[in-house]
């Protein structure tokens, strides 16, 4: 069963796959999301800040079941259970810090059992936000659409490296997507749609994380209402509803389109005009969607 995500504490936690930077009209889905308006120079998360510092104590333990244990003695030692950092990954050897919830709801990361042997880029299951286990190996998690009931099949995806502030990944190729999940994703262009990822499209994260490929749920088409930047098909983005023309709800989806080329909007359901979204990155500056200029 997929979910709709109600609640600050678990909203922030789905959001972390993804959620874009900007505030218009985007809400906590079930799975991985992007921007649904205008870019700031901070990354944040569907609206809410992906900023927050992750935990690392290491005194306070949890169930097998990923959930903290306020009751037991033991100090974790960073093993099964422990609270652990999301990037330095300082679980001991066999254990990798997943995300995942303590009891009043709010993410965080716990050291889970490594049960898995797939690599950063092969396909994977996940048995759901509790277990926080996954088939991926020490490396990586299993990006998909998130269900806090079923689990999900994805696609492995490396942990970043370094520290909240100073993130990094190895592969030139990806982009440490930061937030509540902080795992490298691979860098796309939203013109081509290259994404080689099962049921993955490429989506705008916002200014600073520019486009990488998450899952899609391929839910509304171009000029149709969206909830969140990855219900809308692959080739649009969500945006707010005064931008994309006969928007019938707070946002729609609408298409991307080049700037630089004429008659780009053409025919396009969102509107004839191409808009630039303001990417950072030189070679996606002229990346636009088709709108109503505001």
């Amino acid at each position: 069963m997929r979910v709709t995500v109600t609640g600050l504490g678990v909203a922030l936690f789905v959001c972390a796959f993804g959620c874009g930077d900007d505030s218009g009209g985007g809400a906590a889905s079930t799975t991985g999301e992007a921007s649904t308006s205008e870019p700031t120079s901070s990354s944040t998360s569907a609206g809410v800040s992906t900023e927050p510092a992750p935990t690392t104590s290491t005194t306070t333990p949890a169930s097998s079941s990923g959930l903290l244990d306020e009751s037991s003695d033991d100090d974790g030692g960073l093993g099964e259970g422990a609270m652990c950092d999301l990037y330095t990954q300082d679980c001991q050897e066999g254990f990798k810090c997943s995300p995942s919830l303590n009891p009043v709801g709010d993410p965080s990361g716990t050291c889970v059992a490594v049960q898995g042997t797939a690599a950063p880029g092969d396909p994977c299951t996940h048995d759901g936000v509790t277990a926080g286990t996954d088939s991926c190996d020490a490396r990586g998690l299993c990006f998909g659409e998130l269900s806090f009931v079923d689990g999900w099949e994805g696609t492995c995806r490396a942990f970043c490296t370094g520290s909240q502030d100073a993130a990094t990944c190895e592969n030139p190729d990806e982009q440490c997507a930061g937030g509540l999940f902080p795992n490298c994703l691979p860098r796309c262009d939203p013109r081509l749609q290259d994404c080689e990822g099962p049921s993955e499209g490429c989506y705008f994260r916002g200014a600073v994380d520019s486009f990488v490929c998450l899952t899609s749920m391929n839910a509304a088409a171009a000029g149709e209402p969206c909830e969140t930047g990855t219900s809308c098909n692959p080739g649009t983005q969500c945006r707010e509803a005064a931008v994309v023309a006969g928007c019938s709800g707070g946002s729609c989806c609408t298409e991307y389109c080049d700037t630089e080329e004429a008659g780009a909007c053409a025919g396009a359901v969102g509107g004839d005009t191409c808009i630039a979204i303001g990417a950072f990155e030189p070679e996606f500056q002229t990346v636009g969607v088709c709108g109503i200029p505001q």
